[in-house]
């Protein structure tokens, strides 16, 4: 699982946070977690963590918008911050994502077979 992509270790700015997405495991599956507080746009960071769980380039995966309206996703978490808990959970490219108001990605890739 590829995790230099994600654009860690560096001052969160336009371009992305500066955590590096954390790898753990649940039961058989790998699950890759990030954090989208330090972007602007909820969707970029989305694309950005799957595309280091998964080992693609941003650029080569189907865009985020033909999976989830990244509008209407954008404006749930970063409205819903601070007032509770917000959970937004999605398939895209293959693999569950879930968003959280409070930060939090976490993509699950499919067990292997």
């Amino acid at each position: 699982m590829a995790t230099d992509e994600w654009p860690g270790d560096r001052p969160a700015t336009d371009e992305g946070p500066g955590d590096r997405p954390a790898n753990d495991t649940a039961g058989d599956e790998a699950v890759v977690r990030g954090d989208w507080t330090g972007w602007r746009n909820v969707g970029a960071a989305v694309a950005t963590a799957v595309a280091a769980a998964t080992g693609s380039e941003v650029t080569d995966m189907e865009p985020l918008a033909y999976s989830v309206d990244t509008d209407a996703l954008d404006a749930l978490l970063t409205d819903s911050r601070g007032e509770g808990s917000v959970t937004v959970s999605f398939r895209y490219e293959g693999v569950d994502v879930r968003v959280t108001s409070d930060g939090e990605i976490r993509v699950r890739l499919p067990a292997d077979e």
